[in-house]
């Protein structure tokens, strides 16, 4: 009985991770995206919680700053 409780919990939390993934990433204005290697890595930016800290760097991404700079 508690595994099924365990495994309906982890099914509802799954289904509000993905909502919530994608409500940030559905925002291309605020989608930040980073060509690696191994693939791409999509950052949604939240001028919601730090506006200044987004303007800066989409000013920096439009100027090219972050072109071909090692992320570790």
């Amino acid at each position: 009985m508690q595994l099924k409780k365990l495994a309906s919990f982890l099914v509802v939390l799954a289904g509000l991770v993905a909502v919530s993934v994608s409500a940030f990433a559905a925002d291309p204005e605020n989608t930040m995206i980073i060509t690696l290697k191994d693939g791409d890595v999509t950052i949604a930016l939240r001028p919601d919680l730090a506006p200044k800290h987004v303007e800066q760097i989409k000013k920096l991404v439009r100027q090219g700053a972050y072109d071909n700079v090692a992320f570790h």
